[in-house]
């Protein structure tokens, strides 16, 4: 069997995963391509549209046409997608996010835009005393309620449309209950998420394998994970980019990035943030 991966981080990781499961025989399976789709550039188009054709199944996530050649709607003119949901929280570290306009840069080594930091610097919070005060945040949590809720009808509702060939709701409930932090940004969330997406795949490849992540790997995408505003665990930590740089190096790296952006238009992101509807 040939297989396929394209999409985000998180499948791209599953496909890494998936070639280590059949070089290992652990499965009887060839994985022709894992590269995601950020990563991509004009070279790989050829590459790509080989390695697709030559699969006898291909898993995707979702893109929309502000990825041109690679969006979603247009490559499946051509081929047979089998859409998993993407996985996301925006209730595990509702300080982290993304600008609305995704023509506006974010530096690479930030990936996200941490909210809270801004906060701090519209308000013009020392960049010294900010690691004190970064978790001096009280949540409304009768909005996280309605986030969480939020979130669970839309994978019940995708699933139902058939959108997404796997239902991720039940288990994205129940894992919300026991560990709400179980993501670490929006899109990165912990191995047992992943888990689930590797073995609703093996079943749906009639592979009676099922495999452990939690217990038995490092975090695979751990690359960027804030303190908690919920608690003081992980006070003065961060690590951006698979480094662990501090809180206090991460807010002078953010004070740096803001001052290179229009105040309103700070303001104005600010206000649309999942971390302004919670904060109180």
């Amino acid at each position: 069997m040939k297989i396929a991966f394209l999409g985000n981080c998180q499948i791209a990781n599953i496909g890494f995963l998936f070639r280590q499961m059949a070089q290992q025989k652990i499965i009887n399976a060839e994985v022709l391509w894992n590269k995601p789709v950020f990563e991509l550039t004009n070279s790989d188009y050829l590459p790509l549209l080989h390695s697709l054709d030559a699969a006898d199944v291909i898993y995707v996530n979702y893109h929309d046409t502000y990825h041109g050649m690679y969006a979603t709607n247009h490559l499946s003119k051509y081929f047979n997608f089998k859409i998993v949901p993407t996985l996301e929280s925006f209730v595990s570290t509702p300080q982290m996010g993304n600008w609305s306009d995704e023509s506006v840069p974010i530096p690479y080594n930030f990936n996200f835009i941490d909210y809270r930091i801004l906060d701090m610097y519209m308000r013009k919070t020392d960049v010294r005393q900010a690691p004190d005060v970064y978790d001096h945040v009280k949540i409304k949590e009768d909005v996280i309620a309605a986030l969480l809720r939020k979130s669970i009808d839309k994978y019940n509702e995708r699933f139902e449309k058939k959108q997404v060939c796997f239902n991720y709701a039940p288990y994205y409930s129940d894992a919300m209950q026991s560990d709400i932090e179980s993501y670490y940004t929006v899109h990165h969330p912990a191995n047992r998420h992943l888990e689930w997406l590797v073995n609703s795949i093996l079943a749906d490849l009639g592979i009676v394998t099922r495999i452990n992540l939690d217990n038995t790997m490092p975090q695979l995408l751990q690359q960027f994970w804030p303190p908690s505003l919920r608690n003081t665990t992980r006070k003065g930590r961060y690590i951006i980019n698979g480094v662990a740089t501090g809180l206090g190096t991460a807010i002078k790296q953010y004070y740096a990035y803001f001052d290179r952006l229009e105040a309103k238009y700070l303001e104005s992101e600010l206000h649309k943030s999942v971390y302004h509807s919670i904060s109180a």
